[in-house]
């Protein structure tokens, strides 16, 4: 029997529901290929960082806690594939070193069982709704992703 996120996050209260890639709310998982995701907390305006970052004008910084876990393996969890995806099915790729409050995050290997949680910084149009982040590869090949909503 494979483990599911619901293992993960330490809490099991019957069986686990059928895993989904795609979620809508914070504090939802998302799980595909033994990897499980899940959003934790947006902060819109995000602070941002008075050393080497600039917003550009007419942008907004907006920082999403996150957390990833390995269910079974080892994946190999690469900050910049994850994307912040707005109502208007616009993808914003990461600001590294963009936030005053919280840490970057580096690639880092997962084995099974493990978790990683972190704090990951975007820049935004004034105007545009954060809706979803999205991990995985796009590009010539796509890759199944994840996509976890940033919903209330």
């Amino acid at each position: 029997m494979a483990a599911t996120a619901a293992a993960i996050e330490g809490h099991s209260s019957g069986p686990a529901s059928t895993p989904q890639a795609k979620t809508e709310k914070l504090g939802e998982w998302a799980e595909k290929d033994e990897v499980a995701m899940v959003a934790r907390a947006v902060e819109d305006p995000a602070k941002p960082s008075t050393e080497g970052y600039e917003a550009e004008p007419g942008t907004r910084l907006v920082a999403v806690q996150f957390e990833m876990g390995c269910l079974a393996g080892a994946h190999q969890f690469g900050p910049q594939l994850l994307k912040l995806v707005d109502t208007k099915g616009k993808a914003y790729d990461r600001v590294p070193r963009a936030m005053a409050d919280h840490e970057d995050l580096a690639v880092t290997m997962l084995h099974a069982g493990e978790r990683l949680k972190g704090w990951l910084a975007f820049e935004v149009p004034e105007g545009a709704h954060p809706e979803s982040l999205v991990y995985g590869f796009t590009g010539y090949v796509t890759v199944d992703t994840l996509q976890v909503g940033l919903g209330e």
